[in-house]
């Protein structure tokens, strides 16, 4: 996982919470992004809760005060 920087320039930590074959649990400061770099057995069909784009998943985690938690989900 890659650290990214906010509007603020401050770097962002973000951690999985919890994970299964179906995706994850990631949670990061409110209004910021994480890059992800994954590798696939077999491409997903369908991505939901960040975006794919060769190799790498970007999660935006919801504006608002504190960590927020997006699910990320694949459907093979």
């Amino acid at each position: 996982m890659r650290c990214l920087r906010s509007a603020r320039r401050q770097c962002l930590l973000t951690k999985i919470v919890s994970q299964s074959d179906a995706g994850f649990d990631i949670e990061g400061p409110g209004g910021s992004e994480a890059e992800v770099d994954v590798r696939f057995v077999q491409e997903p069909r369908v991505v939901s809760g960040a975006d794919l784009e060769h190799g790498k998943l970007r999660v935006r985690f919801p504006a608002g005060e504190g960590y927020r938690r997006v699910s990320v989900r694949f459907m093979f």
